[in-house]
């Protein structure tokens, strides 16, 4: 039998919550600082990782750029491929987890190699990664504001969430975010 959080244990995972936040955004700040720094203005156009590593070479910063994307590769690999068979497997109502045997969660472990399959087939396809991102983050643009919508009401729904549904600072919080993420859709960024 698997052991889940109760409520009252959530408020000791806020510390390791925000602190991996805070960690995650201060990587993204320096990532677009010196994205703009590099590549604004300087006519650079970035294609493939290849592209970026050589714009960077004027920085000396070309050998940990390229270290930098193979071990985020590596790290990255299992936790994409994993945390996509778990979704999909939770979304089909499926048995899943790696602690799991093969003929326990035939499906999740179907969706895993179908996701290591998909990364291998987009690398020996030789489709851009680049690309590749760019597009996903267009559609992901697209799609935030009402994926936000429907979770900022399941979580105040007292059906779903019972006696803790959100509080009035992440309600103010999630709509403030919904109203500005579709003013920047509305302004074309």
């Amino acid at each position: 039998m698997e052991a889940h959080s109760k409520i009252e244990d959530l408020a000791d995972q806020n510390v390791d919550v925000a602190a991996g936040m805070f960690y995650s955004n201060l990587v993204d700040y320096f990532i677009i600082l010196v994205a703009a720094t590099v590549f604004f203005g300087k006519g650079v156009e970035v294609q493939t990782v290849g592209d970026a590593a050589k714009s960077l070479r004027p920085l000396a910063a070309g050998l940990l750029f390229s270290l930098g994307i193979v071990v985020s590769g590596i790290m990255s690999i299992p936790v994409m491929t994993a945390s996509t068979a778990y979704g999909l497997a939770e979304l089909f109502g499926w048995a899943e987890g790696l602690d799991k045997r093969i003929w326990q969660a035939r499906g999740f472990y179907i969706l895993l190699a179908g996701a290591s399959a998909v990364g291998a087939a987009i690398a020996l396809l030789r489709i851009s990664p680049v690309t590749l991102m760019y597009w996903s983050q267009v559609v992901t643009g697209f799609l935030l504001p009402p994926l936000f919508v429907a979770l900022l009401l399941l979580s105040n729904d007292p059906r779903i969430l019972g006696h803790h549904p959100n509080r009035i600072m992440s309600n103010l919080v999630g709509w403030g975010t919904v109203i500005l993420t579709i003013g920047q859709l509305m302004r074309g960024h």
